[in-house]
């Protein structure tokens, strides 16, 4: 039987988006820099709306990260596993952005008091 590897979906999309030469090696790296709590090497930026985990939490988040030409790009991590699922490009994490700032409540925050 023929298995896919676990990081197969972060490795090609890190080809295609990012033109990483080794993929396996950027996977593991941020892996570990994820472990580690290195946020000089990866960075969070917020959480993914959307199913939350049994305690409450997002079970996505955005992270952002440098590849070796210099660029920025950013990885969605499964909080349940602290493991990259797959990279996004700078334009394509707008629609996350967005979609978190569509899901915050509208309206003021408590009361206005006015003086007289």
């Amino acid at each position: 039987m023929n298995t896919i590897p676990t990081n197969a979906h972060f490795c090609q999309r890190a080809r295609e988006r990012a033109g990483v030469e080794d993929p396996e090696a950027l996977f593991l790296y941020l892996c570990r820099a994820l472990d580690e709590q290195r946020h000089d090497v990866i960075e969070h930026c917020f959480d993914v709306p959307g199913p939350e985990a049994p305690d409450g939490r997002p079970i996505r988040a955005i992270w952002r990260f440098r590849v070796a030409s210099g660029e920025v790009f950013y990885a969605v991590v499964s909080r349940l596993m602290m493991r990259p699922i797959t990279i996004l490009t700078h334009e394509q994490v707008r629609f996350y952005r967005e979609k978190k700032r569509l899901q915050k409540p509208k309206g003021r925050k408590g009361r206005r008091v006015c003086k007289s």
